[in-house]
């Protein structure tokens, strides 16, 4: 992904937690329609926080898909957890935006059929 931006609040990342998150990152660009499209865009804030009920980790990730913003953010006890439940609410949106495109051309398909079918 080209424009990738990461950003950590109150620690400093480490090579494990690196690497985990370029392992999700490429399941989400798996999905994308263009991975190097200039209009693609995604930030991820990793923050170490301190929760009232002990969650002491907050991973939010904005991504920017053909001027649609999707978005993910997850409170959790550990930052892989954390990371593993952004992407999954991420790649469910991109899913859900792959098929309501999908079946608006499909719909458009079964109604130029039905004015061709017309004409008989």
């Amino acid at each position: 992904m080209k424009h990738l931006t990461i950003k950590t609040t109150n620690w400093e990342m480490t090579p494990e937690i690196s690497s985990h998150l370029d392992e999700k990152m490429l399941a989400i660009e798996k999905l994308l329609p263009d991975p190097d499209a200039d209009t693609l865009k995604c930030d991820v804030e990793l923050a170490h926080v301190e929760d009232k009920e002990g969650k002491e980790w907050r991973v939010e990730m904005n991504l920017l898909v053909d001027g649609k913003v999707l978005r993910g953010e997850e409170r959790a006890e550990s930052l892989q957890t954390g990371i593993d439940t952004v992407k999954n609410e991420i790649v469910r949106q991109l899913e859900k935006m792959r098929r309501k495109q999908s079946s608006f051309i499909r719909r458009g398909g079964a109604t130029l059929k039905d004015l061709l079918r017309f004409g008989r």
